[in-house]
């Protein structure tokens, strides 16, 4: 039972130390590529209404990716016990 629990804390360490660095990397390649192009032509405000949709696609697209290639997500959805 206390591996099972040491196990379950490594998956969501790992699950929450990835998506930690994923959102980093693409929050910096949205603020150094889409948002000064459209901030040069004068729509700032647009920056502001698509920066929603994009950080929803990012973290859509950390769902689908760590569910296809780790363990990690299976391990946290896992039951434990005989139930």
């Amino acid at each position: 039972m206390k591996t099972d629990t040491r196990i379950k804390l490594k998956a969501a360490l790992g699950i929450g130390v990835t998506y930690i660095l994923f959102f980093a990397i693409s929050i910096a390649l949205y603020m150094e590529c889409v948002f000064p192009f459209l901030k040069e032509n004068g729509h700032k405000v647009w920056g502001a209404i698509l920066v929603i949709p994009y950080l929803y696609g990012v973290q859509y697209l950390y769902y689908k990716l760590i569910k296809r290639y780790t363990s990690w997500w299976t391990v946290w959805k896992e039951k434990t016990g005989n139930g």
